[in-house]
């Protein structure tokens, strides 16, 4: 539970190969965390590990590789200096996944654009997007930390916020005043884009 995530570092230290979140499992996380933990037992411990030290990285073959469908096809592209942790959300329209920054182990959201990989006037179009959107610093606003391109397939990587999903929240039931709370901080946060020359459709 999420309520736990505070303890995943010290069960990563102690020697758990991933900690999975029941709000972010999917097949591929199972299947990524069983194949680590296999190759763990096949292959010797880091000397770090060996000394009591905690090491970074213990598998350095995963790092910056996100796999997702699209047009009924498989793709895996190179994110460099992200490593996949879980699948978030998977639409016709994007992949979402949660990721974890290599240099500080910030926890972050990548989101890969699915509807077709980008030729050079699109990549124009979605850069200065970016360039605009990144500006934001407006009440509610989620932090745009990067953005780029990786075969083709355009990418952004955002703040990660721990707090949930709010439709799991909204079918789980929720109160009038709940509601009214979630509208008026949604509010703030389509002020703030408007300010910035935006329309949300």
């Amino acid at each position: 539970a999420r309520e736990l995530e505070p303890q995943s570092a010290k069960l990563i230290e102690a020697g758990a190969v991933s900690v999975l979140f029941k709000d972010a499992f999917s097949k591929s996380s199972l299947i990524e965390t069983v194949t680590k933990a296999l190759g763990k037992l096949n292959s010797p411990e880091p000397v770090e590990h060996q000394l009591g030290t905690p090491a970074i990285f213990s598998d350095t073959r995963t790092f910056g590789q996100f796999s997702f469908i699209a047009n009924g096809q498989c793709h895996t592209i190179v994110i460099e200096h992200f490593k996949f942790i879980a699948t978030i959300a998977s639409s016709h329209l994007a992949q979402v996944f949660c990721a974890e920054r290599m240099l500080n182990q910030q926890r972050v959201v990548i989101k890969i654009a699915l509807t077709s990989p980008l030729h050079s006037d699109e990549v124009r179009t979605f850069c200065e997007r970016f360039r605009l959107i990144s500006k934001l610093n407006g009440r509610n606003v989620v932090r745009y930390v990067d953005a780029g391109v990786a075969d083709s397939w355009p990418y952004v990587v955002l703040e990660y916020l721990p707090g949930g999903d709010l439709r799991q929240r909204m079918a789980a039931g929720i109160n009038s005043a709940q509601a009214v709370q979630i509208l008026y901080q949604l509010s703030i946060a389509l002020d703030s884009f408007h300010t910035g020359n935006f329309a949300h459709m």
